[in-house]
């Protein structure tokens, strides 16, 4: 029932039938193994108001082609197709990690989402293909992960618990790990900081995105552009104010096929303020 639903809504947004095809896949696959990507948690990437869902559609496209990855602009909204409601950080395949590089203790989830599919009851709300391990620790979290390789941006910002997400398939391999710990919060701005780490048995595109286009309400403007920091490429893409006047800003880069996200969300009084946030958690690569 549910995913007929989300079939009917993505019949509402025009794209092409390569393009489609693709994003309904990725749709039924998240909703039906994270049943929250929620990215605002689906690729979580949790994303600028809680209508937000990561995933990207539309009409009318603006792309910016970069070096190493592809910012895409879309308008999911047929009724105002000028509005860039979509935006997405497309890589090519060449970024997913051999799973054999994965040398943590997180391997041992290989077994638990292997049983956790066997024993699966189909009225249950948990995703049999998907665990969560916290710590109280970033460090012990990236090292649970043991990819040598994992920065660990502007340390002393990363407080409180850290959540590593395993995402696996029925076999038990591991496709996706995200790492997420609060990078700062105060009344009128939060900012939490996503690593991700794509392995090669991840079937699909790899892309961060969110859209804040959803049935009653029209969605908001996103706009951004890629910007070099000492050399390296970051793609940053803010949001015009939301009906609640919060704001979204999402930062993105990627080094040695590791993705790094933060993610603000805030009132515009603190708008210095995270651009200090901003800075700092870039030049901290």
């Amino acid at each position: 029932m549910e995913n007929n639903n989300i079939k009917k809504a993505l019949d509402k947004i025009t794209l092409s039938e390569e393009n489609n095809q693709r994003v309904l896949e990725s749709i039924l696959r998240h909703n039906g193994k994270k049943g929250r990507f929620n990215r605002a948690k689906l690729l979580r990437v949790a994303v600028i108001a809680a209508v937000l869902v990561f995933f990207i559609g539309g009409s009318t496209v603006y792309a910016v082609m970069i070096s190493r990855g592809e910012l895409i602009f879309s308008g999911s909204n047929p009724k105002v197709p000028e509005k860039k409601t979509d935006f997405s950080v497309v890589f090519d395949d060449s970024l997913k990690i051999p799973m054999s590089e994965i040398k943590g203790e997180v391997n041992e989830c290989r077994e638990q989402i292997r049983k956790q599919v066997e024993n699966y009851d189909m009225f249950s709300s948990q995703s049999p293909h998907t665990v969560d391990k916290l710590f109280s620790d970033y460090k012990d979290a990236v090292s649970y992960v043991g990819l040598d390789r994992t920065i660990i941006p502007a340390p002393n910002h990363l407080t409180g618990e850290t959540i590593v997400r395993i995402e696996g398939n029925d076999a038990g391999d591991l496709e996706l790990i995200s790492i997420e710990n609060e990078y700062y919060k105060s009344e009128l701005l939060t900012a939490t900081a996503y690593t991700y780490i794509y392995t090669d048995r991840y079937p699909l595109e790899v892309s961060i995105g969110a859209t804040s286009y959803s049935d009653g309400f029209e969605g908001v403007d996103f706009y951004g552009e890629s910007v070099s920091v000492e050399g390296k490429e970051f793609w940053v893409v803010s949001s015009t104010p939301f009906s609640d006047e919060w704001l979204g800003k999402v930062v993105v880069f990627k080094q040695d096929g590791i993705i790094y996200q933060l993610f603000v969300r805030y009132k515009e009084v603190e708008t210095e303020k995270v651009e200090k946030i901003v800075s700092e958690w870039m030049n901290a690569f």
